[in-house]
């Protein structure tokens, strides 16, 4: 079992090393995350960035994290800027962990829907199928946004059921009530009634 919990300044060199060992991110992919997290670091909890890693359960090693943040001038609209996952611990369920955390804390900032950008070369490939996976919607795509050739693809997610919905009781359960702690046990499935 992994738990996900808010960063912390000591993840700072994992986080690093991370990004390093991730063959598709560049120098300045690498440069702004770094330039996102020291913002995080100085401004906590006023940042607009917020970070959160994942361990874990039983070693404390960290296996990943995320970045994400209300997205300006809306209302109930957020980014996810950066999920990653070392390679060595892929296929743990970390990225999976990661999301659900995210998506669960922007609900819990009275956000709705959460906007996820990424390339289209095939280096990004399998994050577009994570997130479809994740029941991420195509929104758009820019062409050439990146360079010729590398496009933007825009996901989407609604986050709060839409009227009608109904969700289970105890979908709230799947989370630990520890403030800033999650720990993953799979929410259970939204259906419509009847």
């Amino acid at each position: 079992m992994n738990t996900v919990q808010s960063a912390e300044k000591a993840d700072s060199s994992v986080i690093d090393h991370i990004m390093a060992s991730l063959g598709n991110f560049s120098v300045s992919d690498r440069d702004c995350v770094r330039e996102l997290w020291e913002d995080y670091i100085n401004n906590h909890p006023q940042s607009t960035y917020q970070f959160c890693t994942c361990r874990d359960f039983i070693s404390q090693n960290t296996l990943g994290f995320a970045c994400f943040g209300k997205h300006a001038l809306t209302e109930t609209t957020f980014d996810l800027y950066w999920i990653a996952v070392d390679p060595a611990n892929q296929r743990t369920g970390a990225g999976s962990d990661l999301l659900a955390y995210v998506e669960q804390q922007v609900i819990r900032q009275q956000g709705r829907r959460l906007i996820i950008e990424t390339s289209s070369t095939d280096a990004f490939a399998s994050a577009r199928n994570f997130y479809r996976r994740h029941h991420y919607q195509r929104e758009a795509t820019i062409r050439d946004f990146y360079a010729p050739g590398d496009h933007l693809v825009i996901y989407t997610k609604i986050l709060i059921p839409p009227q009608g919905l109904v969700v289970e009781p105890g979908w709230e359960d799947s989370f630990d009530r520890q403030p800033g702690i999650f720990s993953f046990r799979g929410p259970r499935r939204s259906r419509h009634p009847g």
